[in-house]
This record gives C-alpha cells, structure tokens and sequence, in this order.
C-alpha cells in the first residue's frame, strides 16, 4: 500500500513539475515494513500519509509566487484532489483488511477457549495414579508459564515496532523540512540572515540526540534478539523433558504389561501346585505305586523352581520400575531448576527492556522538542529575509545539514533492516511455538488413550481376580468332595471287612 501511495504521489509531483515539487526519493524496504507493522497491530498508517507531501501541505509551504501560480493551474488543482480520493480509497482497502484480520483473531479467541474448556475436563477426569497427576502438573506449569514469557515478549516486540516506526516517521518530517528549506532558499533571490551560535548549538544537540536514540534502539534490538534466542533454546528444553517423559511413559507401560503377564502365570502354577498336591494327597490315601506319586512330586518341585525363578524375574522388574522412577524424579526435579533460573533471567530482560523504553520515550519527547525549535527557527529566518545576495556560509551549513540527513536515513534503514531480522525471528519462534503447542495437544491425546487402556486392564485384572477366587473356591469344594468321597470308601470297604467278619463267626 506504502508503494502504491509513493507511485501516486510521484505522478501528481511530475504532472506539477520538478522545479515546484522535488522529487522524493521512495523508502526503503525497512520502511514499508514499518507501514505494514502498523495495519497489522489494528493502528493504519494514517500517520505515515499525514506525513508525506500532499500537494494541499506543500502549497501551503509553498513561496507567495509559488502560491499565485498555484491558483492559476486549476487543472492541477483537480489532480490533487483525485490524488487525494486514491488515498482515500486505499484507506478504506486498509480498514477493511483490518476488519477481516480482527475477524480472525476472534476467531482464534473462540478456538482457545474450547481448547481451555477441554483442558478442564481433562483435569476434573480422576488421575491415572498420584507421580503421573503430579509429573502432569509439572509440565502444565512449565508450559503456562512458557507461553506467558511468549505473550510478554509478544507485547513488548509490537510496542517496540510501533515506537521504531514513530521515530522513522519522524526522522522523514525532519528530512522533509530540511529539503523542503534547501529548495525554498534555492528558489528565492533573497539571503536570509547567518544561522546565530544558539541555532549552531541547538542542532549539534538535536544531533547527539538522534544518535542516542540509534545507539537505544540498536541495543534493544539486540537485547530482543537475544531473549528471542532464549525462548528457542526453552523450547528446545521442553521438548527434550517431553520425549523423556514419553519414553519413560513406554518403559513403564511395558513394565506394568511384564508384570501383569508374570503375575498371571505365577497364578496359574499356583493353581496347578495345589491341583497337584490334592491330586497326590489322593493317590497316597488311595494307595498308589511310589512311581506315580514319585514323579508327581518331580513335577511338583520343578513346578515350584520355575515358579521361584518368575518370582525373582518379576521382583526384577519392579526394581527396574523403581530405577527408571527415581530417574525421571530427579530429570524432573532439574528441569523445574532450570525453568526457574530461565524465568528468573527473563523477567531481568523484561525490567532492563522496560528502563529502555522509558529512555525511549524521554528521547522522543526530546526530539520532538527539538523539532519544533527548528520549525521556529525556519519561520524566522523566512520572516528576516532583506533581499541580499546569497551566503557561502549558510548554503555550505545546508549543504552539510543535507549531508547528515542522509547520513542519518541511511543508519536508518540499518535499523529498519534489523527489525526486519528480528521480526522474522519472531515469526519464526512463533511456528516453533505452534509446533510445540500441536505436539503437546498430540501427548494429551495419547494420554487420554493411555488412560482408557489402564481401566480397560484394571476391569480385566478384577474379573481375573473373581473369576480366581471363584476357581479356588469350587476347587476347594472339589477337594472336600473327593476327601468326604475317599473316607466313604475307606468306611465301606471297613464295612464289608466287619460284615464278612459275622457272617465267618456263626459258620465256627
């Protein structure tokens, strides 16, 4: 939009004529960035076309001859105001696209207040076990508290811009009136009076100003930079404690499944000893071979070391279990250390960020003092013209303020290129931030998964557990059965002897 208002502005000025309207040169990329910043921050650059050389301001500056030949040209009259409708028109375009932005950013105002009445239920769900709800816990401090360093750098970026574009701004009305002044004088037969010691002084101190403030903005830029650097590098840090604590996550799952699947088999021998000790009780009161009941209590004792060796195996675990615990506690325990420290370190970057805002804006009140002292300078050496020939000495005065005006737009347009660096790190930490979010949305799915899973086992291992019971249960009855079955048998057969016994006694 910046280039299609100096595309406009050029037209109009070579339709008027270079002798009347100097040519400006176009901005730098630096500054249609500047211009770009301020419509996307909601603020559209009305400032920046108040700025420029409309051709109503320009008559307005304009000598009483320039002003008469002005008013003899109506056609040139009409082409201004049709300049001025243009710009008009691109206002509108501007507004409207700010309107459609703003549309955008409630819509994702709306998006994360879903994502936060999720996250609420999430929290209200009753935790999977107290160290995993606590881990949680950690972690969801440590990103709050990420994206609220991300917010304030944020914040701090956009009010630097807008002030960075402010003293561009600035530095182009200065610019302007110094070529505004050189052109005038050029145009004029009159020499005005020699600039006194006190205007001398006073642009000196207008210059050491205007370098204090480069050497301000150049050192929050760097210190933007730097803590720009610092968000990448805790970010990088989250991820890393979010892959651990995946792994560990696995680790322990594969634990607990071992162990389940060891408990299960520890179970079934049990079952299958007491089977057999039943089974060998039986035979021994049946009178069975010493074979039988020899290689039955073989399998006993062999059953009885496998089950030893899976119980040490599955202690094993536990212990492993135990390890991998401990660990990840203490990775833990550094980490909340180094956010800590990380945090401690940002919110001295954001004091020291804010003491050079305020410098800034002492500078700013104070150049935009000085300005006004030239445009009074400039109106009284416009009044004190007496007609006399031109002076060396003021036109080698113009000659060198011209000189430091470009000198000044071109350290400028250093600045402005930094910004631009710094506002593509920042995006570029922003899509790392949108990356880091995505993920961390992905482990909570996963989470919830995991979750399910574990009270899908849980009400397994319950019915196994009744079921078992049950199992032992109805054992145990098989068992009084076949010992009240084998006592009926033996009082039988003592029966049968007693009976035979009789019948043998009257027969003698």
């Amino acid at each position: 939009m910046t280039k299609s208002l100096d595309f406009h502005l050029k037209e109009f000025q070579a339709k008027r004529g270079t002798d009347q309207f100097p040519v400006r040169p176009a901005p730098s990329p630096s500054l249609s960035v500047s211009s770009t910043s301020e419509v996307i921050n909601g603020r559209v650059s009305v400032n920046s076309i108040s700025h420029e050389d409309t051709p109503h301001s320009y008559s307005q500056r304009q000598t009483p001859e320039l002003r008469h030949e002005g008013h003899e040209s109506s056609s040139d009259c009409s082409e201004a105001h049709q300049t001025v409708e243009k710009l008009r028109v691109h206002l509108s375009r501007a507004q409207r696209d700010y309107n459609a932005l703003h549309e955008k950013h409630q819509e994702l105002v709306s998006h994360y207040s879903n994502l936060h009445s999720t996250y609420e239920q999430l929290l209200n769900n009753p935790p999977v076990s107290k160290s995993t709800e606590a881990q949680i816990t950690k972690l969801q401090a440590a990103l709050t508290a990420a994206v609220e360093e991300k917010t304030t750098l944020q914040g701090t970026l956009r009010s630097n811009d807008q002030r960075i574009s402010d003293l561009m701004d600035q530095v182009k009305q200065l610019e302007h009136i110094v070529e505004e002044a050189k052109s005038h004088q050029a145009s004029t037969d009159a020499a005005p009076e020699p600039i006194s010691i006190v205007q001398e002084s006073q642009i000196r101190k207008m210059e050491s100003e205007i370098q204090t403030l480069h050497g301000t903005i150049s050192r929050q830029q760097e210190e933007l930079i730097r803590m720009h650097k610092d968000g990448a590098n805790m970010e990088v840090r989250i991820q890393r404690m979010q892959q651990d604590q995946n792994d560990a996550q696995a680790r322990l799952r594969m634990a607990y499944r071992d162990n389940e699947q060891k408990a299960e088999l520890v179970s079934g021998l049990q079952k299958k000893c007491e089977l057999l000790e039943i089974h060998v009780g039986q035979m021994r009161e049946h009178g069975i071979g010493p074979d039988g009941s020899m290689g039955l209590i073989d399998e006993n004792s062999q059953l009885k070391e496998k089950l030893s060796d899976l119980i040490t195996e599955n202690d094993d675990l536990k212990k492993q279990v135990d390890a991998a615990r401990v660990y990840y506690d203490s990775y833990k325990m550094d980490l909340d250390e180094r956010m800590t420290e990380l945090t401690k370190q940002f919110n001295d970057q954001h004091e020291l960020l804010q003491q050079r805002t305020d410098e800034l804006n002492m500078a700013t009140d104070q150049i935009c003092d000085m300005k006004l002292e030239l445009q009074t300078m400039q109106d009284k050496q416009n009044s004190s013209r007496d007609g006399s020939p031109e002076s060396d000495t003021l036109q080698n005065e113009f000659e060198a303020l011209q000189e430091y005006a470009k000198d000044l737009h071109n350290k400028y347009t250093v600045a402005c290129d930094k910004q631009q660096e710094s506002i593509s790190e920042y995006l570029r930490v922003k899509n790392a931030y949108e990356a880091l979010k995505t993920s961390y949305e992905t482990c909570e799915v996963q989470l919830d998964e995991e979750r399910r899973s574990l009270r899908r086992l849980k009400e397994a291992t319950e019915n196994t557990q009744l079921i078992n019971t049950d199992i032992r249960s109805l054992t145990e009855q098989l068992a009084n059965e076949k010992a009240t079955v084998s006592r009926a048998v033996s009082q039988n057969s003592e029966l049968k002897e007693q009976l035979i016994e009789m019948e043998d006694k009257p027969r003698s």
